[in-house]
């Protein structure tokens, strides 16, 4: 099992960016005194600026922000002979159109479960990478774009390019922009990326903002959360022109109009460890894990309707998920999410579906492949590869796993 206490790397309004990685993770960086706007206290404290400069008002202090549901409980971890959400055969999840159904773990008429194909996609691939998570999003035409502080990459086949640099979406934020910086990344139901930018303005200091971009080299500002928010650890799309956002202020949506707090950062909010990581369906449903060691996966409704814990880590007690930690996570565009998980049997990951109503190991698919992550993990070419991950899930189906240089899939 990797040790995953450290902190990872936050996007927060700082004057430089510094790096720094060790076994603890990436150092957070914090925002010096009296730079951009101020701490967001919690819910019932803050209006939030649109790009527009519109102020959105911040939900009542007996909305949903305080509310937690709480864990409907726990089961003895399953045997370890089979991962749970497999029960030998049956389907629990049926392919839809086009054969990319929810899970894809089994056939449509009821019979045995498919084994999908892991490869490798590239190896040696230029991003910088550490032991945390990174942004990572893939289109329809089977592009994936993976993000390190100062590029977003684009991986076509086994090619790799510079799809946008962190200095030129600091300029087209703000000519004359210096020390810019590239936080998380996501996609839209249309294709677009979205993305977080840090840069110092010569005017109004540190400033953070969300923009995106549909071509190569072109980023468009879209907000500016610099007055909302002081950091940007983990961002998701729910659909076009609305994000969630999870920084150390708690649970955000934004829009064109603005931002909203929606859970409070006792509830939700990032901590800075390593395997930090959000992604969210386009119902509002959204999967969250803070990403220290022992920390559980969290479900949620990015409405305000509540969030709690989906599933324990089997570290630190009974789980019906055998998983030491959570590893990364990834909105699966039929339907549900594909989440990696460090599972104890075998010290390396292992694949699940999980369905948005997933109740225990009902709604649980694991997702069998060949070769296995741990047969692949022997090919690994970092020390840490397959202990930190990202995912992402295209349109068709297939599910892109980065870890370190490396660029795998699980097909369809």
């Amino acid at each position: 099992m990797g040790w995953r206490g450290g902190w990872r790397l936050g996007w927060v309004l700082v004057v430089a960016l510094t790096l720094a990685c060790s076994e603890e993770g990436l150092q957070l960086g914090w925002r010096p005194s009296g730079a951009g706007g101020a701490r967001v206290g919690g819910a019932g404290g803050a209006t939030a600026g649109g790009a527009g400069g519109a102020t959105v008002a911040p939900p009542p202090g007996d909305a949903a922000a305080d509310r937690l549901v709480r864990d409907a409980g726990r089961v003895d971890a399953p045997g370890r002979d089979r991962p749970p959400g497999d029960d030998g055969g049956a389907v629990d999840a049926v392919a839809g159109e086009g054969g990319a159904g929810a899970a894809d773990g089994g056939a449509p008429d009821g019979g045995p479960k498919r084994t999908r194909v892991l490869s490798l996609v590239l190896d040696g691939a230029p991003w910088y990478a550490s032991q945390a998570t990174q942004g990572i999003a893939a289109d329809a035409q089977g592009k994936v774009y993976v993000a390190d502080y100062a590029n977003i990459f684009e991986v076509d086949g086994a090619t790799v390019s510079t799809y946008l640099t962190a200095a030129e979406a600091a300029a087209a934020a703000e000519p004359g922009a210096s020390t810019p910086g590239i936080g998380d990344l996501d996609i839209g139901p249309d294709g677009r990326l979205y993305f977080v930018t840090s840069w110092f303005s010569t005017t109004k200091g540190a400033r953070l903002g969300v923009m995106r971009s549909s071509q190569p080299h072109v980023a468009v500002p879209w907000i500016d959360i610099s007055t909302t928010t002081m950091d940007a650890g983990e961002i998701a799309v729910i659909d076009d022109g609305l994000i969630a956002l999870v920084s150390r202020s708690g649970f955000w949506t934004f829009s064109g109009a603005g931002g909203t707090l929606i859970y409070a950062p006792s509830l939700v909010g990032t901590q800075g460890c390593a395997d930090e990581d959000l992604a969210a369906g386009r119902s509002g449903t959204f999967l969250y894990q803070p990403g220290c060691n022992g920390s559980p996966l969290l479900r949620g409704q990015a409405d305000g309707s509540g969030v709690g814990v989906l599933y324990p880590s089997s570290l630190l007690g009974p789980s019906d998920i055998a998983a030491e930690n959570f590893l990364c996570v990834a909105r699966d565009p039929s339907g549900g999410f594909y989440l990696a998980v460090d599972d104890p049997t075998d010290d390396a990951p292992r694949l699940y579906h999980v369905a948005d109503d997933a109740q225990g190991t009902s709604g649980l698919t694991w997702i069998e492949t060949a070769p296995s992550f741990a047969q692949a993990s022997q090919q690994k070419s970092s020390v840490f590869g397959f202990d930190f991950c990202s995912l992402a899930t295209a349109p068709d189906g297939t599910v892109y796993f980065q870890t370190y240089a490396q660029l795998w899939k699980v097909s369809p």
